[in-house]
């Protein structure tokens, strides 16, 4: 803020230094005769003179100002190169998926969140200062980011990570046995280092803290894994009002842009369901009433899109999402947390029916577990989703009264 005032007041000094010159200039174009002789010219340029001095020592005055303002950005130079190499690397992500398109406005809105959580957290040295911001960027951008990524993309982004935290260009390269040990590869990065994301076991808290109202969140899933469910479940847990529409024709996309309209302005939740099936009313309209949402729109608003995994989705819409890719998590347990995670809390008041439950998780997690290994064990991949786990859910409610 000091810099951008001090270079707004130097381009100030600056125009009037020439305004100067040039009134002095029109006095001695203007003079007939000798200019020795004129008395008028001779006190105007005395006064031209005299304001000249006073301009010039106001430039001078705002140099010093600026020279010590760049000392004080300078010191935090290591950090900022920091952050264009992360950035450097997420616009790169791109070049492996269509779906990874990451702006400079989405990085921003990282960075602007780690600053604000180390205004009076940080302290100690400059060096420990630049240490402890880099570590918690690393962090944020992992939650953030990875999220967004495939299951087999994941790791890969962590370990370029790891070699830009440590400048260790040899992480990752030598041959590993399991995926276990790739994981310890980035231990370097700290412990519990948010590699996989927070997404849909963290959904609560990504849509009160990390989306806004013009920051819609799209959830992108492989075919036949639909996550509106877990949506809706939050909402009711929370005490929202979602309104959702399943798109693919006319009078869904009239549907749609009412309720859009209308929750912007009430600070309701909208939830629009498979736009895979209309990629080209996203591109052509849709696109531009997200570009449109500002400072007018509701607070509390939320907007939910929901596609299966398209490369036709529109760029600009991708750019201007938080996304989520949700996909079946690998292992037994990672499988289990995120099924109970998506069951709300009242639902276990029953001893009987949790066991049940419990039951119900294990085999839907060694059947999502199987479906890896596809032809091997089995020879077709029956579709298994989430969904039909909650409606598994439901049926064991309807027995257990």
């Amino acid at each position: 803020e000091q810099r951008a005032a001090v270079l707004k007041i130097q381009g100030e000094q600056n125009v009037k230094l020439r305004e100067l010159e040039d009134q002095m200039l029109a006095k001695i174009s203007a003079c007939e005769g000798s200019i020795l002789d004129d008395d008028q010219v001779v006190s105007g340029m005395e006064v031209l003179m005299k304001e000249g001095e006073q301009v010039e020592e106001q430039i001078a005055k705002s140099d010093e100002v600026m020279k010590q303002v760049h000392l004080a950005v300078s010191r935090f130079e290591p950090f900022a190169i920091i952050c264009r190499k992360v950035f450097v690397l997420l616009a790169a992500l791109r070049e492996i998926s269509f779906l990874y398109e990451f702006s400079a406005s989405t990085f921003m809105l990282i960075l602007n969140n780690v600053l604000e959580k180390s205004k009076g957290a940080v302290s100690g040295s400059e060096a420990e200062i630049i240490a402890t911001l880099k570590q918690a960027l690393f962090r944020e951008v992992a939650a953030r980011v990875a999220r967004g990524l495939m299951a087999e993309d994941k790791i890969v982004f962590s370990i370029l990570l790891a070699r830009l935290f440590t400048s260790d260009e040899s992480i990752g390269t030598k041959e590993v046995a399991s995926s276990e040990e790739l994981v310890n590869e980035i231990a370097v990065l700290g412990e519990n280092f948010p590699w996989q994301g927070r997404g849909l076991n963290d959904l609560q808290a990504v849509t009160e803290s990390e989306i806004s109202s013009v920051v819609p969140l799209l959830l992108c899933s492989a075919p036949g894994h639909d996550v509106s469910g877990r949506v809706e479940a939050m909402a009711r847990e929370m005490g929202k009002d979602l309104a959702s529409v399943a798109m693919g024709s006319a009078e869904g996309y009239e549907e749609a842009d009412k309720m859009v309209a209308t929750a912007t302005k009430r600070g309701n939740w909208v939830m629009l369901k498979n736009c895979h099936l209309c990629t080209d009313w996203l591109r052509e309209a849709f696109v531009k009433k997200l570009q449109s949402l500002g400072s007018n729109t509701h607070a509390d608003f939320r907007l939910f899109i929901t596609s299966e995994i398209s490369p036709k989705l529109p760029t600009a819409m991708l750019r201007l999402c938080d996304i989520i890719v949700a996909e079946a998590p690998t292992g037994i347990q990672a499988s289990m947390t995120r099924f109970f995670s998506s069951i709300a809390k009242n639902r276990f008041d029953n001893p009987v029916r949790n066991r049940l439950y419990l039951l119900l998780a294990w085999l839907h997690a060694v059947i999502q577990e199987k479906l890896r290994y596809v032809p091997s064990g089995w020879s077709e991949k029956y579709e298994f989703t989430e969904a039909d786990a909650t409606h598994g859910l439901d049926v064991i409610d309807s027995l257990i009264k």
